[in-house]
């Protein structure tokens, strides 16, 4: 659509191939894990969870067996898993 109302906006940008994308999440609480959940789901091709509490056996435990099921990698350092999904 190519109006007078567009005119001043620019192009939009194609979404890149989501099978293409790597994502990391700092922070994998309660909407971290749903994020992760439903991007590995729609097809992304990595993702990778980090929380602060990694340093927490306990957490860190139960966080990597939901991580499992939800088919996302689950770091214990934010630097690696920065790193995992650079270009």
């Amino acid at each position: 659509m190519n109006d007078e109302r567009n005119a001043d906006r620019p192009p939009r940008a194609v979404a890149p191939d989501i099978a293409a994308l790597r994502v990391t999440l700092v922070g994998y609480g309660e909407v971290g894990r749903i994020f992760g959940a439903a991007l590995a789901a729609a097809g992304v091709a990595s993702v990778t969870g980090y929380d602060i509490l990694a340093s927490d056996p306990p957490w860190m435990a139960a966080a990597r067996a939901r991580a499992a099921q939800d088919g996302v990698a689950l770091a214990s350092d934010v630097g690696p898993a920065a790193i995992r999904h650079r270009a």
